[in-house]
């Protein structure tokens, strides 16, 4: 580092409090000392401000952590929006004119995403995003009602009570439908043997004190072991809560399986959850991936 910077480092150090400057006569860095050898003047740098302060220093550490994980969460969350927005147009639209102003959206997005934006102007953004794609799903309902309405005029000859029945009978309700799919996950996690975990994720294995037998202790030994990767309690709590505490233990066991390619575990973490409350993610595709890796 060249002088120069060093010495601008140490300034800004001084000007913020988190050091203290004590100039000798000379300028020069020494301590003086009594004949019992006790320290009488100490002339250079005092570190102690690091310590009166540290519980101030650590606490405004903690609040920035936390707002960079929001900010990256509500990235995420714009990101997943945005995606959803485009499938939709790309799936459903007739007429591309009458979309011009959800194109506009969607590329004046991308450019500001571009800039290092506040938590507030993120939220601002959601926001009209998720309105927007509200507004899109309602039409494209509307859209359904009408056509069905006009095909049921089309078909009038055919036994329309019957095919009502039928259509009611398999079509299911949005309880039904949410019912599946916890259904299809606690399927795909019971396909899942516990030395399939173990096997594929074999670095939990060291962070237990006894072997890990059973789910219990699996799920004891991720939640131990997400501390140390910088996964907070409350997004620990969310994963537990939206995909089950075994598909969490087992998303944080094949997560520090793969500790050095996933930049940020916390936020990948966020990212699977936010899937799995929508039914699109359980773990089991990445148990399976890593066990093709070590040959099983």
């Amino acid at each position: 580092m060249a002088e120069s910077t060093l010495r601008r480092h140490l300034s800004a150090l001084v000007r913020s409090g988190l050091i203290e400057r004590r100039n000798s006569p000379n300028g020069k860095r020494y301590a003086r000392r009594s004949g019992d050898g006790d320290l009488r003047h100490v002339f250079g740098f005092d570190l102690r401000p690091l310590l009166t302060n540290a519980t101030e220093i650590l606490e405004a550490s903690q609040q920035a952590e936390d707002r960079a994980e929001r900010i990256q969460g509500l990235r995420d969350d714009i990101a997943a929006i945005r995606a959803d927005i485009i499938a939709w147009v790309k799936e459903f639209h007739v007429n591309p004119r009458s979309l011009d102003h959800v194109s506009e959206t969607i590329e004046t997005t991308r450019r500001i995403l571009r800039r290092k934006l506040s938590e507030n102007e993120l939220q601002s953004i959601k926001s009209t995003l998720a309105q927007t794609h509200k507004t899109l799903t309602n039409t494209k309902l509307k859209t359904n009602e009408t056509n069905a309405n006009d095909s049921k005029n089309e078909r009038h000859y055919h036994n329309s009570k019957n095919e009502h029945l039928d259509r009611k009978e398999n079509t299911p309700s949005h309880f039904d439908t949410a019912q599946l799919r916890k259904n299809e996950q606690t399927r795909k996690i019971d396909e899942l043997e516990l030395t399939d975990v173990t096997t594929a994720c074999s670095q939990i294995n060291d962070f237990s004190t006894e072997p890990i037998n059973d789910w219990r202790n699996l799920v004891s030994t991720a939640n131990s072991v997400r501390r140390m990767m910088g996964i907070r309690d409350h997004t620990w709590d969310h994963a537990s809560s939206e995909m089950g505490p075994k598909n969490a233990a087992i998303t944080i066991a094949g997560i520090l399986q793969r500790f050095g390619e996933i930049k940020s575990p916390s936020a990948y973490l966020n990212a699977l959850t936010r899937k799995a409350a929508t039914g699109k993610y359980t773990p089991e595709p990445m148990i399976r991936s890593l066990l093709g890796q070590v040959g099983c």
